[in-house]
């Protein structure tokens, strides 16, 4: 389910909630590269687009729970600070 950035947090921190109750899994998490409309990715060189349309998808899973997100490349140092809060409460 591909959510916006404060969603996908804010999904996350109920999902990690919720663990702490019940049984514990294992957290997954999956960085990678996201051009937009770029789909023969693994047919094609990537180049650098020129509007800049660069993301970063995340994708977690959480026992069969799976949530994602793209970050924009502006946003992705306070994605990653916020991301670092959840996982150090873990």
């Amino acid at each position: 389910m591909l959510l916006k950035r404060e969603s996908f947090i804010d999904k996350l921190e109920q999902i990690i909630e919720s663990q702490r109750k019940g049984k514990n899994h294992t957290i997954r998490l999956v960085f990678k590269r996201y051009i937009e409309g770029n789909r023969n990715w693994k047919r094609v060189k990537i180049e650098q687009p020129a509007d800049g349309a660069v993301y970063c998808l995340v994708r977690t899973k959480i026992g069969n729970v799976k949530i994602s997100t793209k970050v924009d490349s502006g946003s992705v140092d306070r994605f990653m600070e916020r991301l670092s809060k959840i996982i150090d409460s873990v």
